[in-house]
């Protein structure tokens, strides 16, 4: 994983990783903007995350040899086909190691029942 520090954003962000990493990266970031268009980028604590409004939906995480796609609430979501890892009191995440483990459709349907939920 590179250290990133002081990306100003998503892009940057991306180019300071590894050429695999920022394959998953970009294929993922353009499948969250599909599901949820008009959804606001930031980088918090370092890491691209997805927003609706005050309320964070999304967040991309490159760890180790993966990249974490992970949800701020995916307690309170369905998960379908058990793929959401985790055992914080709210957040949860997908590993992705290659584009194989990248289900589109799937994944869209998380996305969008993520920024479908209530405002806390």
């Amino acid at each position: 994983m590179v250290k990133v520090k002081g990306a100003s954003s998503i892009d940057e962000y991306i180019a300071q990783q590894s050429q695999a990493h920022q394959t998953l990266l970009r294929t993922l970031r353009a499948l969250i903007n599909k599901a949820v268009p008009g959804i606001e980028e930031k980088v918090m604590w370092s890491q691209p995350v997805f927003a609706k409004g005050k309320e964070k939906v999304v967040f991309l995480y490159v760890a180790g040899d993966h990249v974490n796609f992970g949800f701020f609430r995916a307690t309170e979501m369905k998960d379908a086909k058990k793929r959401l890892e985790g055992t914080g009191k709210g957040m949860r995440h997908v590993k992705i190691r290659g584009e194989a483990d990248i289900d589109p459709a799937y994944f869209s349907s998380l996305v969008k029942q993520a920024a479908a939920l209530r405002p806390t």
